[in-house]
């Protein structure tokens, strides 16, 4: 006798909300942990991504930084295809550093760590002893591996899509109450971390990106970021 399926369509849903939320949150988190070299560009280029992208700004539900910032890159990326590679790895690559790495005082904005942007109520050690408590078992996992710090913003976005891939385990077994203790987790994080000075960070780096592309992703993430936080909150709050 073939085997029933039992799956309610509301986690079917859910399910694919998830898969979409761990797409977004890794295309924001990639440029963040990946050097920019030709195979990088070459990936950015590809006809998939960029369809991929096109069809991302027809979402609905996100904010206008979400659809602008989707919109920024794709223009880039659109122009840097008639480009050499070699020319757009090296133009990208200048930019990235310039806003990520922190390289010396009046080039580019401090690096994305938290403990550089939050107030002095956050002290640097109590924040990288929680954040070290909270990844104990992502870390577990060969793909969170990375020598960056604990508080760089990429790490974080790292932490958050394993949350989300927890969630998405969780209704693949039928564990609705699971994967809602893993979105009230994802909901906490963001509140407590992410959200609290990434968006800080993000208004001060903005005006320092000197390609489309990173205007562009910046912008996507700190809309991405809001309005996740939004649907998350709305998705938490008891109905009545």
């Amino acid at each position: 006798m073939d085997t029933l399926d039992t799956t309610h369509p509301q986690d079917e849903e859910s399910l694919a909300r998830a898969s979409v939320r761990e797409a977004y949150y890794t295309f924001a988190g990639t440029p963040f942990l990946e050097r920019v070299d030709e195979a990088f560009v070459a990936s950015l280029l590809a006809d998939e991504l960029i369809s991929a992208l096109e069809l991302m700004t027809k979402e609905e539900g996100f904010n206008s930084d979400f659809a602008e910032g989707l919109s920024l890159m794709l223009h880039y990326l659109e122009s840097a295809k008639q480009r050499e590679i070699s020319t757009v790895a090296d133009e990208l690559g200048v930019d990235r550093t310039r806003l990520f790495r922190g390289v010396a005082q009046g080039y580019g904005p401090p690096p994305p760590l938290e403990t550089l942007w939050t107030g002095p109520e956050k002290r640097e050690n109590a924040t990288l002893q929680q954040l070290a408590a909270e990844y104990r078992d992502a870390r577990k996992d060969p793909s969170f591996d990375t020598q960056e710090r604990l508080d760089y913003l990429g790490v974080e976005l790292r932490y958050l899509i394993s949350l989300v891939q927890d969630e998405k385990t969780r209704l693949q077994e039928g564990d609705a109450a699971g994967a809602r203790e893993m979105l009230a987790k994802q909901y906490e994080f963001l509140a407590r971390h992410l959200c609290s000075w990434a968006p800080r960070y993000i208004e001060t780096a903005l005006p320092e990106a000197k390609t489309s592309f990173y205007q562009g992703h910046l912008t996507f993430l700190r809309g991405l970021l809001t309005s996740d936080q939004e649907f998350l909150q709305d998705t938490l709050t008891p109905k009545t």
